[in-house]
């Protein structure tokens, strides 16, 4: 059994799913786990501070933050921590304080790892992420970037094209989905599930701070990907997430999960999207407007008729403040 580090970020009131999680990976041989207590609440704290005690023979490092500071901040924090010369393990494992790991698939892991260039990162397979089933069955990069000019993964040509493809096709069975391949190329991934090397961690790249939390992972990842270092998908490594991401939750035809999350979800989810798409996926500028607008046009009438008018609004600030996040954070705009 090969020995890793685990970096794990927690906040809030989970200390119960985290504890969960670190007994998961001890077992399966983390001899190093980093803890940063991102504001966790009282009770979470105390079984925070429990653990090294329980587990003596594994060396805890616990970082705590007094309040929430977003995924961005903690999880570069984490990557401060596992590249520091204390750490004598060369392999690094990201998860979320919810991330369940399968047995025997860290190892499972582990052992590909090491059998692949060092200038590689891996990510354990997460099957309640619908996207990354999807990525597996197409392999096209777009299910995880979203498609060119799409806003929010939204595009208004895809959408016709889906509803006319349900009158007139039935659903085929893609043969990806029962393939023996175990290892792909990906362009982005989560920090969840993420595993590295202390080697890729010490060139510095570390996640954009300002973005502090929603799909600050995939820019992270993305920039990885561009730096040269090569990202795979393990589809025989899995996770379960004990929690159910509010984004994943399924709502009604009138609905939508982004009437369901709160103004904090809201805003830094559209922003961040909305930077992350014009820097990166936006080729057409029209044809990306033409998308947010159709898009925003669906959602207003869905609001309408679900009473959810107060959430749009809150969606249409957001959709001002992610341009403004834009032009400010982008070089030359």
């Amino acid at each position: 059994m090969i020995s890793f580090t685990t970096v794990l970020v927690t906040y809030a009131n989970r200390g119960s799913m985290l504890y969960e999680v670190v007994s998961s990976v001890i077992k399966a041989g983390s001899n190093r786990v980093i803890i940063i207590d991102n504001g966790s609440e009282l009770p979470s704290k105390e079984i925070i501070n429990s653990l090294p005690t329980q587990y003596p023979s594994v060396h805890f490092t616990i970082s705590t933050n007094e309040k929430n500071e977003g995924s961005a901040i903690a999880f570069s924090m984490g990557m401060d921590l596992a590249s520091n010369a204390n750490n004598d393990n060369e392999m690094v494992l990201f998860l979320d304080d919810d991330n369940y790991p399968e047995e025997g698939s860290i190892q499972r892991a582990i052992q590909i790892a090491t059998e692949q260039s060092n200038n590689s990162v891996f990510f354990l397979l997460r099957e309640d992420r619908s996207h990354y089933i999807e990525f597996i069955k197409t392999q096209k990069k777009e299910v995880l970037l979203g498609h060119n000019n799409s806003f929010m993964s939204f595009t208004l040509s895809k959408s016709i094209k889906k509803k006319f493809s349900k009158l007139i096709f039935k659903s085929e069975v893609n043969p990806l989905a029962h393939s023996d391949v175990t290892m792909l190329e990906i362009p982005c991934g989560p920090y969840g599930g993420m595993l590295t090397r202390k080697s890729i961690l010490t060139n510095g790249l570390r996640p954009m701070k300002e973005m502090v939390l929603y799909f600050d992972d995939t820019k992270y990842t993305y920039d990885l990907s561009r730096s040269g270092v090569a990202l795979y998908l393990l589809t025989n490594c899995f996770i379960k997430d004990i929690d159910v991401s509010w984004s994943a939750k399924k709502t009604s035809l009138l609905s939508s999960p982004l009437f369901e999350a709160g103004d904090f979800k809201i805003h830094h989810t559209i922003r961040n999207r909305i930077f992350f798409e014009m820097n990166i996926t936006t080729k057409n500028k029209p044809i990306y407007f033409v998308n947010l607008f159709s898009f925003m046009g669906i959602l207003l009438i869905k609001a309408l008729l679900s009473n959810n008018m107060k959430s749009f609004c809150m969606i249409a600030r957001s959709v001002v403040n992610g341009f403004e996040f834009y032009k400010r954070n982008t070089p030359g705009v």
